[in-house]
C-alpha cells in the first residue's frame, strides 16, 4: 500500500511574503487572507517562515515600534518536506519540533503548507474513509455552542 504524502493534503500555492516586506506587512497581510503562516521568500526561494504567534510574541517583547523592521528579523526556519514525504512523518515531526505549519517544497520553491488546520482534514477524512461514513465537511460549521 503506498503512503500518503503531505502533498495530498498540504494547502497548495500559499500565500507567501517578500523578504523586503515590513513586520507590519505581514501583519496586514495575515488579516487579509486569514492565513496564521507565510513563507518568506525572496525571488521565490524559501528564506524562512513568519508566523502569527511569533509576530505576537515579538510586539509583546519590543512593542509597536518595530513595525517598521524587516520580515526577515521575525522569521523563523521552517520545518520543510518535500510533497513525496510520507504524512505521518511530517505529522510526527511537527509534533516533536511542536510547530503550527510545515512548508512543502522543492528544490527551494515553495509548492505548499502544510498546517495544523490540515492535519485536521486528513484526520477527519482518514476516520471517515476507515469507518465507511461519508465526510460531512459542512454539517457542524454552522452549528453554534450547545
Amino acid at each position: 500500500m503506498k503512503p500518503i504524502t503531505v502533498e495530498e493534503f498540504m494547502t497548495p500555492r500559499p500565500v507567501c511574503i517578500d523578504a523586503s516586506a515590513t513586520v507590519l506587512d505581514a501583519c496586514r497581510r495575515m488579516q487579509a487572507t486569514g492565513c496564521r503562516h507565510l513563507p518568506v521568500v525572496r525571488e521565490g526561494t524559501l528564506l524562512g517562515l513568519v508566523s502569527q504567534r511569533g509576530l505576537y510574541r515579538l510586539e509583546r517583547l519590543a512593542g509597536s515600534e518595530r513595525a517598521s523592521d524587516p520580515v526577515v528579523d521575525a522569521m523563523d526556519v521552517p520545518y520543510v518536506a518535500e510533497p513525496e514525504t510520507p504524512l505521518v512523518f511530517v505529522a510526527e515531526e511537527m509534533e516533536r519540533r511542536k510547530t503550527g505549519a510545515c512548508v512543502v517544497a522543492s528544490q527551494g520553491k515553495v509548492l505548499g503548507i502544510f498546517t495544523t488546520n490540515d492535519a485536521l482534514t486528513a484526520l477527519a477524512t482518514l476516520l471517515s474513509a476507515t469507518a465507511g461514513t461519508r465526510r460531512r465537511r459542512d454539517a457542524h460549521a454552522s452549528s453554534g455552542p450547545l
